[in-house]
């Protein structure tokens, strides 16, 4: 995938148009000209019925503790540091090894009221639970007409 600006992308014409939403296109700025062709590890992003979301991992080889789940701000980044020497290297001679553990940095942007549920590591997949929470500034509510 090319490197490229929103700007280059749409135009500055958009932009001297667009009034308070900076963040939000600094976010898609920072995904795009941060947007790699790299693949590994492969995953799935989901919409559940219930209106949640969950992005599964295919993590074959791994255990829970190589793992590194951290949010901060909008950025989800899944990350493992490991190292492909182990205990059983040292007694096991591999004829083919294709069950990839190398080290690896996904990172993913969320929506501005997206928040984290939970994280489950089950059967080589990572499963990411995420939900919407929105602000009770947000919530619609009834207002009471005043007069005389």
């Amino acid at each position: 995938m090319p490197n490229f600006s929103l700007n280059e992308l749409l135009g500055s014409r958009y932009f001297n148009q667009a009034i308070g939403f900076d963040p939000f296109l600094k976010t898609i700025d920072s995904v795009l000209l941060n947007a790699t062709a790299a693949s590994y590890p492969p995953h799935d992003i989901v919409n559940q019925k219930d209106g949640s979301h969950a992005i599964i991992l295919a993590l074959a080889g791994f255990n829970k503790e190589d793992l590194d789940v951290a949010v901060k701000g909008q950025t989800l980044t899944v990350s493992s540091d490991v190292h492909n020497q182990t205990d059983e290297d040292d007694v096991l001679q591999y004829n083919h090894r294709g069950i990839a553990r190398r080290n690896f940095k996904k990172v993913f942007a969320l929506g501005r009221n997206i928040e984290v549920e939970n994280v489950v590591f089950k059967n080589g997949l990572l499963t990411v639970h995420l939900k919407e929470s929105v602000p009770e500034s947000e919530k619609l509510r009834s207002l009471d007409i005043l007069g005389d």
